[in-house]
């Protein structure tokens, strides 16, 4: 069975771990070492590396710790600018590790960012993006995407006009709105999972968020990430 399982989601840190068959790969190195042993139940075997989307401590806090055991960690040139063993994911290639088959995709944040398109046997194609205002591209063929809605411009409004406002969101992360628009654009029948990822503390409501892209898309397994969530991942739909 393939999952994907939350260790932490949001501004807190990030960290996920893919599971596919008898191998795993962790995705985002943005929580403290001891939380990602955990979440790999202390063994590290089945681990066959690890991706950091850019630079920001909730996204790469324990890379060197990563590093240090042994694991291989992937990332863009800005990242090893910093960690000068991190191996950079090289645009429009595919990079195996272990049996997945990774590719970078450009962002738009603060700093140089990249998401993932990850390909293996058990799931067929997952895109995962984090940390960024828009997502520009179409994809083919996706089963499962894990993309981030960070917050509601409505929620924002509705703040301030009661002096409530939580400064989170900005022009570097995705308004709800667009996710829909971009899952809108890439969705397909081959599509099995939405997960919805980064939500703001304050500027998010994940309930609304949920019933929103299920009501747009007219698909049900649509889920957000928090702490703990394990989300079965289908290649197909039965």
């Amino acid at each position: 069975m393939a999952i994907l399982k939350t260790i932490s989601s949001g501004s807190i840190g990030n960290c996920y771990i893919l599971e596919c068959n008898d191998e795993s790969i962790i995705i985002e190195l943005g929580v403290s070492w001891s939380e990602i042993l955990k979440g790999v139940n202390y063994d590290l075997s089945k681990v066959r590396g690890c991706l950091s989307s850019h630079r920001h401590l909730d996204h790469s806090t324990s890379i060197e710790h990563a590093i240090r055991m042994g694991l291989s960690v992937y990332s863009c040139e800005d990242v090893q600018s910093i960690h000068q063993d991190v191996k950079v994911l090289k645009k429009g290639l595919k990079t195996r590790i272990g049996g997945f088959r990774v590719q970078g995709i450009d962002l738009h944040h603060n700093v140089d960012c990249i998401g993932f398109l990850i390909e293996h046997d058990e799931i067929g194609r997952l895109v995962f993006c984090s940390d960024t205002c828009r997502i520009p591209y179409r994809f083919k063929n996706v089963n499962h995407f894990v993309v981030e809605a960070n917050y509601s411009n409505d929620i924002i409004v509705d703040m301030l006009c009661d002096n409530s406002y939580i400064r989170s969101a900005s022009e570097n992360h995705m308004e709800i709105t667009a996710t829909i628009e971009f899952l809108k654009r890439n969705y397909s029948s081959d599509c099995n999972t939405i997960v919805l990822i980064h939500l703001s503390q304050g500027n998010a409501d994940p309930k609304k968020f949920i019933r929103m892209v299920k009501e747009e898309l007219g698909f049900s397994n649509v889920h957000v990430a928090r702490k703990g969530i394990e989300v079965e991942l289908l290649k197909e739909e039965f």
